[in-house]
């Protein structure tokens, strides 16, 4: 039966001489998190400089706290997305993970003819309902997200978050091309999927881990600005200064 051993493995060992740069995209997050926590800090004790020292602390501290929270998740994520991108360019990851989900859920053969391909699953899927083709799917993704690093600290846990990153991203737009085969052929291919798929779907995640990145950072960001402008702005009020 297929498992993540091997690329599990290839991601292991690439941590070990990389770890310094998901250390640095760690620091580097973080570091540009504090600065616009610290300009938020400046601008919202600026709004209650005069509504007294309770106010002040009441401000600095949730502003710093919600901040320190929000700069570990972030560089965290960041850190991750990192390795995921490295998994992508220097591992194959995607197409790797990839050819796991179908080896495991529908036994593809390539020598064998639309209608006539793989296991008895494979031969219904090609005409299975999409309701029951996603059920499936996210059959098999747990079952192979149940296939853990066994290695612990720093270089297991990156490995874990990368195999659960990229297992469901796969997913996600295999998912998505079942749908597009369906509403194109009436059935799904599963030869004809795999190998679309396998033919675009490094750069495809590389394209999409970036944007979800950017995305997460600049929205986080902003709901954090202005959640706590509009804090000081009612604390402010509450202590009815103008």
């Amino acid at each position: 039966m297929p498992d993540l051993s091997a690329p599990l493995g290839a991601i292991l060992e690439l941590v070990g001489p990389l770890l310094k740069r998901v250390v640095r995209t760690f620091l580097a997050t973080a570091f540009g998190v504090a600065v616009v926590v610290l300009l938020t800090l400046a601008q919202c004790l600026y709004i209650v400089r005069d509504s007294g020292s309770w106010a002040i602390v009441v401000t600095a501290a949730l502003t710093l706290i919600s901040g320190f929270v929000l700069g570990w998740i972030l560089a965290l994520k960041n850190a991750v997305s990192a390795a995921v991108l490295v998994g992508l360019t220097k591992l194959d990851l995607g197409r790797r993970v990839l050819a796991l989900l179908f080896d495991r859920l529908l036994a593809v053969q390539d020598d064998q003819y639309l209608g006539e391909r793989g296991s008895t699953l494979a031969q219904r899927l090609e005409k299975l309902p999409l309701l029951e083709a996603e059920v499936r799917m996210r059959e098999v993704t747990d079952g192979l997200l149940g296939q853990r690093a066994q290695q612990r600290g720093a270089r297991g846990y990156v490995a874990r978050k990368v195999q659960r990153s990229t297992l469901h991203r796969v997913e996600r737009l295999t998912l998505a091309s079942f749908r597009k085969a369906d509403a194109e052929y009436g059935g799904v291919d599963l030869i004809r999927v795999r190998d679309d798929l396998s033919s675009r779907i490094n750069p495809t995640l590389e394209r999409a881990v970036r944007a979800a990145g950017r995305r997460l950072i600049y929205l986080s960001l902003s709901l954090f600005v202005g959640a706590s402008v509009s804090a000081a702005l009612l604390l402010r009020a509450v202590t009815g200064q103008s």
